[in-house]
């Protein structure tokens, strides 16, 4: 599989849903997702180890997993911290214990908050 490429914008200390689908390629049917793992992984720079990742977010449970539907939740506790730039991201699936895809790749540009109060 080769993943397809899109650059994400993220304001610092914000919320953000990611929803994902699945379905085949040719008919189109949804795929089910039930026993998939979906990673979600920001880093400076691509060979920086995942221990050392900006962010990362492992998703088992799925909001719809019969009709392969997953969401990948940031909360502001998750990016609250993170660097303002330009960083590299990918999602990956893992089907199996031998079957992992990138499915998607990217450029994810962090952005300063202004208001960092929280009460």
């Amino acid at each position: 599989m080769i993943a397809k490429e899109k650059n994400l914008k993220l304001m610092r200390g914000d919320s953000k849903i990611y929803t994902l689908r699945f379905q085949d390629k040719e008919t189109k049917e949804a795929i089910d997702i039930t026993d998939w793992k979906i990673y979600f992984t920001i880093k400076r720079r691509l060979n920086d180890s995942d221990d050392d990742a900006l962010l990362k977010k492992d998703v088992s449970v799925h909001s719809d997993p019969e009709n392969g539907t997953t969401q990948i939740q940031l909360n502001p506790s998750d990016t609250e911290d993170l660097l303002v730039g330009s960083f590299f991201y990918d999602i990956q699936l893992k089907r199996s214990a031998t079957l992992i895809d990138t499915i998607l790749i990217g450029d994810i540009q962090i952005y300063g908050d202004s208001t960092r109060r929280r009460s």
